[in-house]
């Protein structure tokens, strides 16, 4: 039973959703579910070494179409995966929209310095590797319940100012995840307001290795 739970949970979140069925609102007991393994799962506690815990990252919940519709314009409407009913947004704690360290940073200088944190490169490391965990709990809890997914790294830089505008805060996006069902009438790669339909990449082999 869990291996089949296993594979219909790939089959659902493993490719990139590109239309959504945008006729219900997104049930609100699934979207703290989902919600409350993204930021719960793994704990802080598995992440630290001593009791002052780290967050690396803060999380935008959005449901409000006119703030997807607004991204959605700035990635030049190539990217339907902002439309989908639920939005996770996961934004820098200790960084700007325009990349500068914010004051949290400053605050938390001392902590981060006390755990080797001393340079951009290993905060942007640790952040990345906090925001992409984080990123496939929710992508798993999505799929568990029934949902497509299509995740979104590719914004550009200079809409920081934009997408501060849009969000409502001075920080910097890491990543994006769209959530919701599929529009059936329509193939996965194939945008839900338009004909227009997305290609397919071939992924490169993974070489496992053995030891």
């Amino acid at each position: 039973m869990l291996d089949q739970e296993i594979k219909k949970i790939v089959k659902l979140t493993a490719h990139t959703q590109r239309n959504w069925d945008v006729s219900v609102p997104f049930p609100r007991p699934h979207s703290e579910k989902i919600v409350d393994f993204v930021v719960n799962h793994p704990s802080k506690e598995s992440w630290n070494d001593n009791e002052n815990g780290i967050n690396y990252f803060d999380l935008l919940v959005v449901t409000d179409n006119s703030i997807k519709r607004a991204i959605y314009e700035l990635t030049k409407k190539t990217n339907p995966q902002v439309l989908a009913p639920l939005l996770l947004i996961w934004v820098s704690k200790y960084y700007t929209a325009n990349n500068n360290f914010s004051d949290q940073y400053t605050e938390d200088k001392e902590l981060l310095e006390s755990k080797d944190i001393v340079d951009t490169n290993a905060l942007d490391y640790i952040t990345g590797i906090h925001v992409g965990l984080s990123g496939a709990y929710g992508n798993m809890m999505a799929g568990s319940l029934g949902y497509r997914t299509g995740f979104l790294k590719c914004f550009k830089r200079h809409y920081a100012n934009d997408m501060k505008h849009i969000l409502g805060v001075d920080q910097r996006v890491e990543l994006m995840l769209g959530i919701g069902e599929a529009n059936e009438t329509k193939k996965p790669t194939e945008h839900h307001e338009s004909s227009i339909e997305y290609g397919t990449l071939i992924k490169e082999p993974i070489k496992i290795i053995n030891l």
